[in-house]
């Protein structure tokens, strides 16, 4: 799948102690009416349990310049680390969750199935509200291992 592109997200939820996010290219527009998304995470990872029990999530969309972004949510940090210090957010007045700085798109999802996939489960969330389009930026695409901006036409 790696010669597969797509696009970039983090997925953010809430915590005991805080913000949580976590760098995902598992987003998937499921329906425009009503707008709808879907996001496949392990079950085995500290995200799905926390989407779990918030029944929410957040899809921050990253924008080309925003591959270090990415990168911080992809690493592996220890438990009681804040993974948003020094990370430019603000809490969503919709869902309390994180919305990155400079993020092209950040949308608000309501959980409304889950559905067991192997060892993952695919999140179904209803999109509750949109936060700063920003249309005129590139998104970030991954591909083979790395991070891309699309090709000039």
């Amino acid at each position: 799948m790696r010669q597969w592109p797509t696009g970039v997200a983090v997925v953010t939820t809430r915590s005991a102690t805080g913000p949580h996010g976590v760098t995902i290219n598992s987003l998937l527009s499921v329906s425009l009416e009503p707008p709808t998304l879907l996001v496949s995470l392990s079950r085995r990872s500290r995200t799905h349990q926390l989407i779990m029990e918030n029944r929410s999530f957040t899809a921050n969309l990253l924008a080309a310049g925003q591959s270090g972004l990415a990168a911080h949510f992809a690493g592996e940090r220890p438990v009681g680390e804040s993974e948003f210090l020094g990370v430019g957010w603000s809490p969503s007045p919709c869902s309390g969750n994180a919305v990155l700085a400079g993020a092209l798109a950040a949308m608000d999802c309501t959980i409304t199935a889950t559905v067991p996939a192997a060892d993952h489960t695919l999140f179904v969330g209803a999109v509750e509200e949109v936060h700063h389009l920003r249309t005129s930026e590139e998104p970030l695409v991954y591909a083979r291992r790395v991070y891309h901006r699309l090709a000039e036409p």
